[in-house]
């Protein structure tokens, strides 16, 4: 039997975490993949929620472990995005694909790191999840972890030989990200393992541009003395519309000095134009 939604019994009973009436379904013959309007299984209610037991029940009755709803997610991703370690455990025992993508690109890796979820990501690599994969938008987990702030899943996923340098598509490596968000001590971890301080993105903004931008002293700082170019040149670009930007725009591009200068970061501006930054 199916509700207007698609929904039979057996999805209900693992949605809501009843075990007992779950496992009197399975004993009835009910059928472990049957799949609701979402493409979603018992499986991935179970994985979602953190029901361990029903997970277990599931996968002894054949529930297929990498089935994809709708938007492309498999049980590991329902759970790795809740932060439920066990069930990603229990999961990975049982073969599921651990690199397996969405439809925009998203592995459970991508979603552990976005999320800061430390024992999942160290789970996740240490039975083989593709590092350095990519989103739909070019997006590593290091570059959700460094704009997330999230250091530990940073230093897990450097250790795992991850590319500090790595660009998404619209150019920005993680150290942009975690300039741009003000996370120093994942700007101190990226540039000790050889980030590129003067990477630019498709915009021609160095990090020293994101920091300069919001008046991160100490992200200026910190780049500064691990040798940022002070006079690197945005690229000229006419899409801009802020009236504040728009003469050195006019001139050929920004520097991070007249990024600072522009939005009134009047104490970064000064440091810049001390480590000479031309006005």
């Amino acid at each position: 039997a199916e509700d207007n939604d698609e929904w039979t019994p057996l999805q209900c009973a693992a949605y809501q975490g009843h075990a007992d009436v779950v496992t009197l379904l399975l004993t009835d013959k009910a059928d472990p993949n049957t799949r609701n309007k979402d493409g979603r299984t018992p499986l991935h209610y179970a994985a979602d929620k953190g029901y361990k037991e029903i997970v277990e029940l599931l996968l002894d009755k054949k529930a297929v472990v990498n089935l994809r709803d709708n938007d492309g997610w498999t049980p590991l991703q329902r759970a790795a995005y809740q932060d439920h370690a066990d069930v990603v455990t229990l999961l990975l025992a049982h073969n599921t694909d651990v690199s397996a993508a969405s439809n925009d690109g998203w592995s459970a890796l991508h979603c552990a790191a976005d999320k800061g979820f430390t024992d999942v990501v160290a789970l996740l690599l240490a039975n083989g999840a593709y590092v350095d994969s990519r989103t739909g938008k070019g997006d590593t987990a290091l570059q959700w972890a460094a704009g997330k702030g999230h250091r530990d899943v940073a230093e897990l996923l450097l250790a795992k030989k991850a590319d500090v340098n790595s660009k998404d598509n619209d150019g920005w490596t993680p150290l942009h990200r975690a300039a741009d968000k003000e996370h120093k001590d994942v700007a101190e971890l990226l540039l000790a393992n050889k980030a590129d301080v003067n990477a630019k993105n498709k915009s021609g903004w160095t990090p020293l541009h994101c920091a300069a931008d919001y008046g991160f002293k100490d992200i200026v700082e910190l780049l500064l003395a691990n040798h940022a170019d002070v006079n690197a040149m945005s690229e000229c670009t006419v899409v801009n519309t802020d009236p504040s930007l728009a003469l050195y725009e006019v001139r050929g591009g920004l520097t991070p000095y007249h990024m600072a200068e522009a939005r009134g970061q009047k104490d970064v501006a000064e440091l810049l134009r001390q480590h000479g930054g031309h006005e």
